[in-house]
């Protein structure tokens, strides 16, 4: 047999342990589930980390944001106080090598796709289904043990590391402290939203109020 002629024989498959995480990958489920094209930029640098990362290692989940914002929930038309939140991620591959971390991973939300059925004009019948437009879907609706969980869940060290974020109507949004994020009634932020300051000139308020 000449050198380099291919050999019948068949390597041993390795037997290569995928990670389990639990993360929101379900716009990328229903796109499969509905037989439609995935975009190319879908799941695509999750994907990536996944492949390569191994559990061998930490895999370090740091919540980087988290957002409160009142939405009209599209299935029920009604107004809605959700719990959103963005992700990095941090792992190595097997040989123990950093990777490069998956930065603002999104979590809580999520597009639903839609079919459209495809009618003959003369048989009435449906033929085949199209593309419709995505259904918004949220996971969480806010709460302070839904908050206090998430953070709890995840490899964040300190709550005053994340970001919290207040998005009101008309683009407005605010930066706020652990306690107002938490505390808040929706009505108190709203109105922090169309001060002067925002609440940032809160906290101060409240610091000077204490003493």
């Amino acid at each position: 047999m000449a050198k380099g002629s291919l050999s019948s024989k068949v390597p041993d498959k390795v037997a290569v342990k995928k990670p389990v995480i639990d993360y929101n990958n379900k716009t990328y489920k229903s796109y499969i589930e509905n037989g439609l094209d995935i975009p190319r930029n879908c799941n695509k640098k999750e994907n990536i980390f996944l492949a390569r990362v191994s559990d061998k290692y930490p895999i370090i989940r740091n919540i980087r944001t988290m957002i409160r914002e009142r939405i009209l929930d599209q299935e029920t038309n009604k107004m809605r106080e959700v719990l959103t939140y963005t992700e990095d991620w941090h792992g190595k591959n097997w040989i123990g090598v950093k990777l490069n971390p998956v930065r603002g991973h999104i979590e809580g939300v999520w597009q639903r796709q839609n079919l459209e059925p495809v009618i003959d004009e003369e048989s009435h019948e449906i033929t085949a289904y199209k593309e419709d437009e995505p259904t918004t879907i949220y996971d969480y609706d806010f709460s302070i043990p839904n908050v206090q969980n998430i953070i709890k869940k995840s490899n964040t060290p300190d709550p005053e590391l994340i970001k919290f974020i207040i998005k009101g109507t008309g683009g407005r949004r605010g930066y706020a402290t652990f306690d107002q994020f938490l505390n808040l009634t929706w009505q108190q932020c709203a109105d922090i939203l169309l001060t002067n300051g925002g609440f940032e000139s809160a906290h101060i308020k409240e610091i000077l109020n204490k003493k």
